[in-house]
């Protein structure tokens, strides 16, 4: 077991080197072991940390920063532990491993989501959604999004990563925020995003389901035993 530790530890430090990301061939126990004991302490502490440093240079993005608690304890476990971590690893990873099936359900999410932005891009997205789904059902279309689409996998990665971390911009008052912070206002979002997009691909989906959730679980333990 400790091999296996070291291994992914090894692992970890030539990802910048790495092609692209290595599905893990271990077994589910072994798999789920290491999220916890490597990955999960790996977000926290980028996540965490990066946060108390933003907060600590620039005071207005905490004063910014929304607070969960204000619909009550149940509603932050649920929107949070329960609601957050299936709806938004469905839809900016669930379709990293390309098939129709996952395209559908992220694609469908982003339009639905939309709707908090604006019902013209949301009505467009849906549409797009549509034409889309239909396209996939011939062969030598799909065949050929397809093939684009693994070609371009580390694009899609980084926009995922990207997308994931800005979404989380909602989370502050933008009244008091200058744009220019938004990138370190969300910087916690977009360490998590790559951390969630290397697990989701390396061990999967639920793996990353799990870890979105436990790394929510800690915030909001945080804040409610630090409010």
């Amino acid at each position: 077991m400790i091999q296996i530790f070291k291994e992914e530890l090894g692992y970890i430090k030539s990802l910048p080197k790495s092609e692209f990301i290595k599905k893990s061939k271990e077994k589910r126990w072994i798999k789920l072991a290491i999220v916890l004991l490597i990955w999960i302490p790996l977000d926290i502490v980028l996540g965490f940390g990066s946060w108390e440093l933003v907060a600590w240079s620039f005071p207005i993005l905490e004063e910014a920063d929304m607070d969960i608690m204000e619909n009550g304890l149940a509603f932050a476990v649920f929107s949070a532990i329960l609601f957050a971590p299936l709806a938004e690893e469905s839809m900016f990873r669930l379709f990293l491993k390309f098939s129709r099936a996952r395209w559908n359900i992220s694609f469908l999410l982003f339009g639905l989501a939309a709707f908090t932005i604006s019902k013209y891009l949301a009505f467009t997205l849906l549409i797009l959604w549509v034409i889309i789904g239909i396209w996939f059902y011939h062969r030598y279309f799909y065949s050929k999004f397809l093939f684009r689409f693994l070609k371009y996998k580390k694009f899609w990665f980084w926009l995922m990563v990207l997308l994931f971390g800005f979404t989380h911009i909602s989370n502050f008052d933008l009244e008091i925020v200058p744009i220019y912070l938004y990138p370190l206002a969300v910087l916690p979002q977009l360490f998590g995003g790559l951390i969630l997009g290397i697990v989701r691909l390396r061990f999967g989906f639920w793996y990353a389901v799990f870890l979105h959730a436990f790394n929510n679980a800690v915030a909001l333990l945080y804040i409610y035993f630090t409010a």
